[in-house]
């Protein structure tokens, strides 16, 4: 009896199948923040090497221009386009032609995205409309829009509806394709089988087609608001009073290039803000998605 109790003493412990899952958590935990760890570093390398050639070019760009070694009135100055910036802000006109350009850009752009998600829907699910529609829409998707502008000022005038119409115009068919596109992706088992199994029209739109417009969406939006930000730009070069493409007339007109560049350097900078919202929009909605 003592000889069985001291050998059952002795015995190991031995480790759970609770243990081993655990350990293959931590492990996988650990390997995550790893893999997260060297992308964020990734990311940040390559942010500073981008910011480091910026600004040894427009140092560079800067020395050469007064050496003398460029002439500045053809290619400016980076000190006289920061002279320039200043004087936009402190009189105030800066905030009033970004307001100007981004009221324009924004609603447009959510006009021409509804409208577009509309028509793409209609074209995807409706083998008929899309058969009629089909070599009109793609005529337009051929046809540089901006080239309609000229006549949305002889029909409509001057002023933020033609700015607005072109910002829409720019966006709609290439937002349309798109959905078009992947509602036809939609494999016709997924559908097929939800009606077997009860599901209503309300049922396929909520769990199918919804999803799937979402993501075709966040898929094209860099370029569309990429399109819809340069139609902003092109409709205030004429009739405008206001705006970021009314700042590069009117530095054309004065022969002011550093006015030009100060102009060039604003809608730079809004598009990086804009672009990097919108990433942030789109990591954010599709984070479930497998890498």
């Amino acid at each position: 009896m003592t000889t069985a109790n001291k050998t059952d003493s002795t015995l190991p412990l031995s480790s759970g199948p609770n243990d081993s899952g655990e350990a293959f958590t931590e492990s996988s935990s650990a390997e995550l923040s790893r893999h997260r760890s060297r992308r964020l570093l990734g990311r940040l390398l390559m942010t500073a090497a981008q910011i480091g050639t910026v600004l040894a070019a427009v140092m560079l760009w800067q020395l050469l221009a007064q050496q003398g070694m460029i002439d500045r009135t053809v290619v400016g100055e980076p000190s006289l386009i920061a002279h320039e910036l200043r004087i936009w802000w402190d009189s105030g006109e800066l905030v009033t032609d970004l307001q100007a350009t981004l009221v324009v850009l924004i609603t447009g752009y959510l006009i021409g995205l509804v409208a577009g998600a509309l028509l793409g829907a209609a074209l995807g699910l409706n083998a008929f409309f899309r058969d009629v529609a089909e070599p009109f829409i793609i005529f337009f998707n051929g046809m540089p829009r901006l080239l309609l502008y000229p006549l949305l000022i002889v029909v409509i005038g001057f002023g933020t509806t033609s700015k607005l119409l072109m910002v829409i115009l720019a966006v709609v068919v290439l937002v349309a394709v798109t959905i078009a596109t992947g509602f036809r992706e939609i494999p016709d088992e997924l559908t097929q089988n939800m009606r077997l199994m009860g599901a209503s029209g309300l049922d396929l739109g909520r769990q199918v087609y919804l999803p799937s417009l979402t993501l075709w969406i966040l898929s094209t939006t860099r370029t569309t608001i990429g399109y819809a930000f340069s139609a902003a730009i092109v409709a205030e070069f004429v009739g405008a009073t206001s705006g970021i493409g009314y700042r590069v007339v009117m530095g054309q007109a004065s022969l002011n290039v550093n006015s030009i560049w100060a102009a060039i350097v604003v809608v730079v900078l809004v598009a990086l803000l804009i672009f990097t919202i919108v990433g942030s929009i789109e990591r954010r909605a599709t984070k479930w998605l497998p890498e």
